[in-house]
């Protein structure tokens, strides 16, 4: 009897302690979620809406530093598992700089996280960032959250290089699918690129992926360039846009990457350093003229090297005035997203120069086995939208032009280039 009452007991009192367990489980993920809703209201109370898709949460956290009118502001957008590469990227740059992260469901939690350690743990780099929040209207910020690194959330007096080695740790961990396959969501690149733009508040931009990188002093030597004489005596400023050769580095992290012209030419007689996109994509930068750009000695001005006529499937990395043309919206995952930009700059009438000592270099090289499954089923379907609708309508859009994008895939002999004297070269 007594066993048996005793039994009964221990029943009885795991029962109670289960249900105090359930209890304060309940208390704590309401208190979590209250949190959470709180944070997000704050953050989040500046939003609107973006075309008939997207809402936009505007300088989720803006910019402190002071600019000034006449600066480069590098503009980036990313989903929440590329926000560590921001790390080397603005660094790099040490300017003005202007993101949109995807941020559907949990990942808005996730960005909100990652943004504000980067804003505490590297202040005079992103100090100079502005975030802004980017969602689909069918997957808003999820409102409750497991993620223990909400715990993680203060402000890092104490200890603050522990904080910041942990915090980073966690967020080079984040996990919000590649960009190409968020759970069925379509990666929108132009949509974020021109959402990044709109709050430039600088003359002069460029636009990068994050996990391709500046080289050292882009931006001070740009506007050295643009006070220059040689300069001066350039066309008209609006419709040019100055083309940064592209590179890709068969590298581990993005500290090992090139950054001076004179290692970027030692790393690429090793076969470590190549042309971007040289096995998936030939034709995207091969206008760039890579070979004569690599026999130009490197100076300490920056300069033009030559001109280039627009290639069919072109697509650089340029500095230009803000005023550019924007990405056309329509084209989502692979494909045609940054080639259809440029096919309209060359229709507007804009020209092409190639500067002798700035590049940019993506961190690792790029394999055609590493895409995803669907990138073929997806380039098919831009490769349509391109030339029926895009193409045409550029034809309408500007129609004085004598300028055109048409027969696509036809390919006519090797990049042109017009050679302008370089600067030690000119009286």
């Amino acid at each position: 009897m007594r066993k048996f009452a005793s039994s009964a007991f221990c029943v009885i009192l795991a029962l109670l302690i289960n249900s105090w367990s359930s209890v304060w489980r309940y208390g704590t993920e309401r208190a979590s979620e209250s949190r959470l809703g709180k944070l997000l209201d704050k953050y989040l109370h500046d939003s609107f809406q973006w075309n008939s898709e997207y809402i936009v949460a505007k300088n989720v956290f803006r910019r402190n530093a002071d600019e000034s009118y006449e600066d480069v502001t590098l503009v980036t957008q990313c989903s929440v598992n590329n926000l560590h590469y921001l790390i080397h990227m603005a660094g790099r740059w040490r300017g003005p700089v202007s993101v949109a992260v995807l941020t559907p469901g949990d990942d808005c939690v996730k960005a909100l996280l990652g943004s504000y350690w980067l804003k505490k743990c590297f202040p005079d780099v992103f100090d100079q960032v502005s975030f802004h929040f980017v969602y689909p209207f069918d997957h808003t910020p999820t409102r409750s959250s497991s993620l223990t690194a909400l715990q993680l959330l203060q402000h890092p007096t104490r200890g603050h290089n522990n904080f910041c080695t942990n915090a980073i740790k966690v967020l080079r961990e984040f996990h919000g699918g590649n960009n190409y396959e968020l759970n069925g969501i379509e990666y929108p690149h132009n949509t974020l690129r021109n959402i990044a733009l709109e709050w430039v508040e600088t003359k002069y931009v460029i636009v990068l992926d994050v996990d391709t990188f500046p080289s050292d002093g882009v931006r001070d030597n740009f506007l050295n360039f643009t006070s220059s004489s040689h300069f001066a005596n350039l066309p008209s400023s609006a419709r040019n846009v100055y083309i940064i050769p592209a590179f890709e580095a068969k590298a581990e992290n993005p500290r090992q990457l090139p950054l001076k012209k004179s290692e970027l030419v030692k790393y690429f007689k090793r076969s470590y350093v190549r042309p971007f996109h040289a096995e998936t994509c030939r034709k995207c930068h091969e206008a760039e003229n890579i070979g004569e750009w690599l026999s130009i000695p490197e100076s300490e001005e920056l300069a033009v090297a030559y001109e280039v006529a627009w290639e069919q499937s072109f697509e650089p990395f340029f500095i230009s005035e803000r005023g550019v043309v924007r990405y056309d919206e329509r084209f989502k995952q692979y494909g045609f997203d940054r080639i259809s930009q440029c096919c309209e700059l060359h229709v507007a009438g804009y020209r092409f120069y190639v500067l002798n000592n700035a590049f940019v270099c993506h961190d690792g090289f790029k394999r055609r086995k590493t895409f995803h499954s669907t990138k073929d089923l997806e380039n098919r379907k831009n490769l349509r939208i391109y030339t029926e609708e895009f193409i045409p309508e550029l034809s309408r859009k500007y129609p004085e032009s004598t300028r055109s994008c048409a027969n696509y895939g036809v390919r006519i002999g090797h990049a042109k280039s017009r050679f302008l004297p370089r600067l030690d070269q000119r009286k």
